[in-house]
């Protein structure tokens, strides 16, 4: 199950200080002679020299892991070496426990600058400070493609009761620098406020249960369907919000979307306490980070797909089945990325165009290699092969020992066998083997199965 919330930052209650963990941000320091500080205070010898192009930089010293091939290309700003700002110093605990191992510190040093930074998701104000204007060209695109899908409206503050004061929620807006090279802007809203008055039940969005998903992928295989995937940008954008929410813009983010949109300055009011302008917008769409986002576009997708015709399995309401032209089509989804199947290629068409009537253009993948949560799936005459191997990958790349051994079962004969006398692992240990555990609790529970008896031993013993 999965809700909108989820999709926003775990923050503190300064935004700046905000910074997604999962990408592993603000881990290193610059040193003389090109030697790079990890966390323990040991120096790392730089074995090559400088690389050329800021690309090249990103695709040698990023880790795998924080790489999405189907992250949504919506902002498009070069960045290059010489409009990049030095990495500043950051020393705070929570962010150099990910700098443990040279997959994630940068071995590259080039104009003073830290791929450890540049590699990751920030917040605007960080992102503006270190690539500037590049940055705001981001969110200025940011603000102006939310504004024409009218995501929001300017509300004036003397509007508002006193409930709605109190129930405004902080709007975030992200940095991110993308592997490519490019920038791209990204706006939520903290919706931990709504945890206080809206029913947990109202908030939780289905999504296709694994073995629901399997079994999709045999019937394909077996009945040598044609196979689309596809992925629907913005998808709760698209959704209307069916509640009063407001969110408030301030400081650098309200100066930015006012040089998108200057009619909005008729609604800016200045804070008598601070003094301090600031705008409150009233959200028309399911903004991510909102509580009720995932569902309300859980509901919108179902509502056009039974429009068309398509009945819900009673098994799993995010499958579902419609008889076209004596055939079976099936469409199963989770959140935004949509599996659709049919003997006849112009059936799956017919349903593209009229999802994309809807939702404007997708992202298709047609053909028999696919990749869909997580698991990369090609059809082979009436049989089908899942694998996991790149993600697999990441999580060897992440072990901080010698991974050459070839071994016939992950399941060793001694697993069970538990030393009460065994030291605990220092704290950089630690983090890396509950990483890496929970990275094969995701493949376990996909496409390797025969991992889940090692998994499920090591979850349930390694929490210490």
């Amino acid at each position: 199950m999965l809700t909108a919330a989820d999709d926003v930052p775990d923050e503190t209650s300064d935004t700046d200080d905000v910074i997604n963990e999962d990408v592993n941000a603000d881990a290193d320091h610059n040193t003389e002679d090109g030697d790079i500080e990890t966390p323990d205070g040991a120096l790392l010898n730089n074995p090559e020299p400088p690389l050329n192009s800021l690309e090249a930089v990103i695709n040698r010293t990023s880790p795998t892991s924080q790489r999405n091939s189907h992250a949504k290309d919506s902002i498009q700003p070069e960045v290059t070496l010489d409009n990049v700002l030095p990495n500043l110093p950051d020393d705070r605990p929570s962010t150099q426990r990910y700098a443990m191992r040279k997959q994630v510190t940068p071995s590259y040093i080039n104009k003073g600058l830290n791929l450890a930074i540049a590699c990751t998701q920030m917040t605007a104000k960080e992102g503006l400070k270190r690539f500037g204007q590049l940055a705001e060209d981001a969110l200025l695109i940011e603000w102006k493609q939310l504004d024409n899908l009218k995501v929001y409206q300017g509300v004036y503050y003397n509007q508002l009761t006193p409930e709605h004061r109190a129930r405004v929620l902080r709007l975030v807006q992200l940095i991110k620098l993308k592997r490519c090279g490019k920038l791209k802007g990204r706006t939520c809203a903290d919706g931990r406020k709504q945890r206080g008055y809206i029913a947990p039940e109202d908030t939780m969005s289905p999504t296709v249960s694994t073995e629901a998903l399997m079994t999709t992928f045999m019937i394909d295989a077996k009945e040598r369907r044609k196979v689309v995937t596809a992925d629907v940008p913005g998808a709760f954008l698209h959704a209307k919000m069916d509640d009063l929410v407001h969110v408030v813009v301030e400081g650098e983010q309200l100066r930015i979307l006012l040089k998108s949109n200057p009619s909005y300055k008729m609604y800016v009011h200045t804070d008598q306490r601070t003094n301090q302008d600031k705008l409150y917008l009233k959200l028309n769409k399911a903004l991510y980070g909102t509580l009720k986002a995932a569902r309300l576009f859980f509901d919108d997708l179902t509502k056009h797909l039974q429009d068309m015709g398509f009945t819900a399995n009673p098994y799993d309401p995010c499958v579902m089945n419609k008889m076209i032209m004596g055939s079976q089509c099936t469409i199963a989804w989770h959140v935004d990325d949509i599996k659709i199947s049919h003997k006849r290629q112009d059936v799956i068409e017919k349903i593209l165009d009229k999802l994309q009537d809807v939702y404007g253009e997708l992202r298709v993948t047609r053909g028999n290699k696919h990749t869909f949560v997580g698991m990369d799936v090609e059809y082979k005459g009436n049989k089908v092969e899942i694998s996991m191997q790149p993600y697999l990958q990441e999580a060897l790349e992440a072990f901080p020992e010698e991974t050459t051994k070839k071994v016939s079962t992950p399941a060793a004969d001694h697993l069970y066998t538990v030393n009460p006398k065994a030291k605990k692992l220092p704290e950089p240990l630690r983090e890396t083997f509950h990483h890496i555990v929970a990275k094969l609790l995701f493949a376990a529970t996909r496409g390797r199965p025969d991992l889940q008896p090692t998994i499920s031993f090591l979850t349930s013993t390694g929490r210490s």
